[in-house]
């Protein structure tokens, strides 16, 4: 499983994505993402979880930067939003997010009322 924000480009678009076992039945899956979506909701991540999502995101964008083309397509990324300072302020933005922010923005933005799926089946499965 994993889950992304598009709040630059589409403002509130939270993609999860998740690959399932095969013969997996794939509304167990959903019911079984559900499940940890309002555990999320209830739940504030520990102090633990939290820091190493922190980690992994900072430790993404400073080895990400190394390559000059990646820095110069993430410069022409921001330039692009109108945004150009915050690609230096980016880490410190994530860094700033507490457990109970994720806890708030879990009760606001994950209700199935709002929400797509969409399920890819190999060409091998039974249709």
């Amino acid at each position: 499983v994993n889950a992304y924000l598009t709040g630059e480009v589409d403002p509130g678009l939270f993609v999860v994505t998740g690959h399932l076992h095969a013969g997996a039945d794939p509304i167990v899956g959903e019911a079984a993402l559900w499940q940890e979506l309002e555990r999320l909701k209830q739940t504030s991540p520990t102090d633990e979880e939290l820091q190493k999502v922190r980690n992994k995101y900072e430790s993404g964008v400073i080895f990400g930067e190394i390559n000059v083309m990646n820095k110069a397509m993430n410069l022409g990324f921001y330039d692009m939003l109108g945004e150009l300072p915050l690609i230096n302020a980016e880490v410190e933005r994530y860094k700033a997010v507490t457990a109970n922010d994720v806890m708030i923005s879990s009760q606001r933005v994950f209700r199935e009322a709002n929400s797509c799926t969409l399920i890819y089946k190999s060409r091998h499965e039974s249709r």
